[in-house]
């Protein structure tokens, strides 16, 4: 009895070889750049967002003296407190707040002259150091800022 055919399977079927004459592979990119060029562009980038940090200190001065100007009003003008249930918070409260107020605007003043620095030694490439550790307590800065508001979320 003679043996049937085997099937066929067009999946097994070996494909005709390519050649490299009939494809020819996309062009590729340059291996080759200038890391130079690259670094610098990098670090005028830093140093602008530096800049940037510095002048947003201002604007958080400002901020800062205006939360000082209505608090102070609020605490010693003895007319908001007239029709009030609460004695108004004695001075040692009010001297209290001046100290805070104080302490915070040195803080800010102190960012901003350190990152106005350090963008001045990012431009003239020195004092990397200082460029390093001002960077981390911006980052630490920032990172407070973050978790103060994600706790006030939290609670709401």
């Amino acid at each position: 009895m003679p043996t049937p055919p085997p099937p066929h399977w067009p999946l097994l079927e070996i494909p005709p070889r390519i050649t490299v004459e009939s494809s020819t592979p996309p062009p590729l990119a340059p291996l080759l750049r200038d890391q130079r060029k690259v670094d610098a562009d990098h670090l005028k980038l830093l140093r602008v967002f530096h800049f940037v940090l510095a002048g947003l200190t201002v604007i958080g001065l400002g901020f800062l003296f205006l939360h000082w100007l209505v608090m102070r009003t609020v605490f010693e003008n003895p007319e908001i407190w007239k029709n009030q249930n609460n004695a108004p918070p004695p001075k040692e409260f009010i001297a209290i707040f001046k100290w805070f107020y104080a302490f915070a605007g040195v803080m800010i003043v102190a960012s901003g002259i350190a990152n106005l620095v350090s963008g001045l030694c990012i431009r003239r490439r020195t004092a990397h150091t200082f460029s390093l550790i001002v960077a981390g307590l911006n980052c630490l800065d920032e990172g407070r800022s973050g978790l103060t508001s994600a706790l006030k979320a939290a609670r709401a």
